[in-house]
């Protein structure tokens, strides 16, 4: 079967409140009658709505007539917005906050995690780079760090690629953030390992919830999810994007180092009060 790639030149002829037309050189037009043309449709319905899709991407499709981004074979394709993703996930005292990593020098990416009392991994904020070293990028995550989260105590997950030196660097990443008293730990593993391990706890366990829950202010990482972040049709493996793909593997970093790939149940679960820490936070004293 061919497939047929076809491109016009249009011009916007008239625009009203969610209806566009645009007329080709030929003078044939495209007539787009967006849902906002009806006073009934609000923004409320349509947050409504959204939530029942399967994809982002196939929302703005269908929805937003927004044909910028290609659906492709999601990684991740259990994952759903109504069921994963939550409306300010708030950190639970006393358990530590995780931070993974990823060194992508166009886009470095930091999660900001923890492991509730059901052992699910609670993904609560995420931080990405542009065009940032990494120190500057570490100065940062600190910064966010101090003002969100004082008082709890941090642990910091990384790719193992982090301990190696480059002929243009004397230091390692790694090397780096040590100067920021910043001590990240690795685990080698196959990729395809940390994905079987995020799609198992992306999956509803016996009690009806899922394993994996996202805060909605993690924009980047909820459209990776939804459809961002893709798969080889053939070889299963995710398609390297430059954008996307950070994220993800910091999400997956963080898996491999925490979850057990043979019951993916945390391997060190945080259960609180179990020893004296800091205070988690220095508002409530709690």
């Amino acid at each position: 079967m061919e497939r047929i790639t076809c491109s016009m030149s249009l011009q916007t002829t008239s625009q009203d409140k969610g209806i566009t037309i645009l007329k080709n050189k030929n003078g044939f037009a495209v007539f787009k009658l967006h849902y906002s043309a009806d006073e009934d449709k609000s923004q409320e319905w349509a947050e409504k709505l959204k939530a029942s899709y399967p994809s982002a991407d196939i929302w703005s499709q269908e929805m937003e007539l927004d044909f910028t981004k290609s659906t492709g074979l999601r990684l991740y394709p259990d994952f759903k917005e109504v069921v994963h993703v939550k409306d300010k996930l708030t950190p639970i005292p006393y358990k530590h906050i995780f931070r993974f990593w990823d060194f992508g020098y166009r886009h470095p990416a930091c999660l900001f995690a923890q492991i509730n009392n059901e052992d699910q991994l609670v993904v609560l904020n995420e931080m990405f780079g542009s065009d940032i070293v990494i120190h500057e990028f570490g100065k940062s995550v600190k910064r966010f760090t101090k003002a969100n989260y004082p008082g709890w105590e941090v642990e910091d997950f990384c790719d193992p690629a982090g301990k190696f030196r480059s002929d243009k660097m004397q230091k390692t990443t790694i090397d780096i953030l040590h100067t920021l008293d910043i001590y990240p730990r690795h685990k080698n593993s196959a990729v395809q390992e940390g994905i079987t391990q995020i799609r198992a706890l992306i999956l509803t366990r016996e009690d009806g919830s899922p394993g994996l829950l996202v805060d909605r202010n993690c924009k980047i990482l909820i459209d990776g999810f939804l459809g961002g972040y893709v798969r080889d049709e053939v070889t299963d493996e995710p398609v390297k994007d430059g954008f996307y793909e950070h994220s993800m593997d910091a999400l997956r970093y963080g898996v491999v180092n925490l979850f057990s790939n043979k019951n993916f149940l945390p391997t060190q679960p945080s259960y609180a009060f179990t020893k004296k820490r800091k205070t988690a936070s220095l508002s409530t004293g709690y």
